[in-house]
């Protein structure tokens, strides 16, 4: 990119955070039980993303790659795979033991 395409982009971001509202897509409710809601919601993700798809997904990629490094004769290869499917079965636990609320919420 030019310097003056550059500059111009940086006017306009410059521009458009001054002109828009900083909470301009944060939305409001008037419901008691929304943070909850929101709270049990984020927890069903977490637990989905961190219990479920993270143990399969690094299970079976790991595994794999566990496998063709040994057929090679890789053992350095072989022993950074087994460390992170080790990682991604052991480091579920360890979130929620550290983070008892929701991780999507500050």
């Amino acid at each position: 990119m030019k310097k003056r395409e550059i500059f111009t982009l940086a006017c306009l971001g410059i521009a458009a955070g001054l002109l828009f509202p900083v909470d301009l897509l944060a939305s409001t409710t008037h419901s008691a039980f929304a943070t909850t809601d929101v709270t049990s919601l984020a927890d069903n993700v977490k637990n989905l993303m961190f219990h479920t798809v993270v143990p399969c997904a690094a299970g079976t990629i790991g595994g794999v790659q566990v496998v063709r490094s040994f057929m090679s004769n890789n053992f350095q290869a072989m022993g950074t795979y087994a460390l992170l499917t080790a990682c991604s079965f052991i480091l579920p636990s360890f979130i929620d033991g550290i983070y008892v609320k929701s991780m999507l919420l500050p």
